[in-house]
């Protein structure tokens, strides 16, 4: 077969790019194929010889192939582009966070849950770029690594937010341990200057959130609500996603914060429409935990290694990273918390309890809900693929 040659190729590839429809085909210029008296298939004005009517196709076809694929690269150029606009236009992107390294250490941050799982990246996270951290836990020893890397330790709530902290970070359990720590005995609020910047980044629900904005008004606090996506691996290396919602105004203050604990910012609107959001997300979380768990239960109960099912997915639409972590953590037994199920059970709980306010009912996520809490008990303080143990076949004793 013969080969065509470079200027054959990007004559041809301009003529497809130029003529979308026979109409235009007929202009006059036009590079089109043309049909030889003798039944050869050419590309004219080119001034190579004539290949055969397959050489013809084989060579459209080629570039067929090559204009799908520059019209998907276009594509996601285009998504590209929008998503750096729009992340531009929030104040989000890692470049912001750079350029705010020497400002960063102008501000103080009290974070208040900085021995947990999600609280203790983050705190790392907010040290490593640079803002000074004021950090408070219940339990002082889960804390106390992060002193090493230039934290300072503070025994009450009160104590964190005093002496200047001019932003409050909660990350907590439920809503009741948030108002605790802001509201309670020896609580942030009671030493909290008054233009204080509150991010409130703990799922607590809709309930949860309009009693946080309610005292942050209250007080004078300017109030961010700000759930994130994410678990531990994300969080250590602030890669999670920040929900974001609360006034305008705040968002210059809010998002050099951001920026340290997260790889993208979404604000979605007026205070709590971020926990809208995360309840949404959780909605779909918690619902593929539970049918990894239960798939990879039939495959084992079914005799099946449950990699084939790996396999069987692998590069298609059905395939996902998160049935891969979850599926090989149930396979390997392997439950070491990066989010716990006790905390995936008070997720769904909070998305029933929305659901309800707004008289919907949710079948899927109500057994999901039952299935994590059945789990509680005796594995709360696992990861959630230990949801994964309450439909296990049987291991031979």
């Amino acid at each position: 077969m013969g080969v065509f040659t470079l200027d054959q190729e990007n004559l041809v590839r301009e003529n497809l790019v130029r003529a979308t429809d026979a109409g235009r085909a007929q202009r006059p210029g036009y590079i089109g194929i043309r049909h030889d008296p003798d039944g050869a298939v050419a590309p004219s004005q080119l001034g190579e010889p004539s290949p055969t009517r397959s050489e013809a196709w084989c060579l459209l076809a080629r570039r067929r192939r090559l204009a799908d694929a520059e019209t998907a690269f276009a594509s996601g150029m285009r998504r590209w582009h929008t998503e750096r606009r729009q992340t531009v236009s929030r104040g989000g992107g890692a470049g912001n966070s750079m350029r705010m390294t020497a400002t960063n250490r102008d501000r103080t941050i009290a974070v208040l849950g900085a021995g947990g799982t999600m609280g203790f990246a983050m705190t790392q996270a907010l040290l490593r770029s640079g803002f000074r951290v004021r950090a408070w836990n219940r339990s002082f020893e889960k804390m106390e690594p992060l002193a090493a890397a230039g934290a300072e330790l503070i025994g009450t709530p009160a104590g964190a937010a005093a002496d200047g902290a001019d932003t409050i970070l909660t990350m907590v359990d439920d809503a009741d341990a948030v108002i605790d720590v802001m509201d309670g005995t020896d609580g942030a609020l009671s030493t909290a200057a008054g233009d204080a910047l509150w991010l409130q980044t703990s799922t607590i629900g809709e309930d949860g959130t309009e009693r946080c904005e309610a005292i942050a008004e209250e007080h004078g606090l300017r109030f961010v609500d700000a759930p994130v996506l994410g678990t531990k691996q994300p969080a250590e290396e602030g890669a999670l996603v920040v929900l974001a919602s609360g006034a305008d105004e705040l968002r210059e203050r809010a998002q050099p914060v951001f920026d340290a604990i997260g790889a993208r910012t979404l604000w979605v609107g007026e205070a709590g429409a971020g926990t809208r959001l995360k309840l949404v997300a959780n909605t779909w979380i918690v619902s593929v935990v539970e049918s990894v768990a239960e798939t990879v239960a039939l495959a084992q109960g079914l005799g099946l290694d449950p990699e084939l099912l790996f396999e069987a997915v692998a590069d298609g639409p059905l395939d996902m990273g998160y049935l891969r972590a979850k599926g090989r953590a149930m396979v390997d037994r392997n439950f070491e918390p990066s989010f716990s199920l006790r905390l995936a059970a008070k997720d769904a709980r909070l998305v029933e309890e929305s659901a309800g306010r707004r008289g919907m009912e949710l079948p899927l996520l109500t057994a999901v809900r039952r299935q994590l809490d059945a789990g509680v008990e005796e594995h709360g303080d696992a990861d959630m693929s230990a949801a994964f143990l309450g439909v296990a076949p049987r291991q031979p004793a």
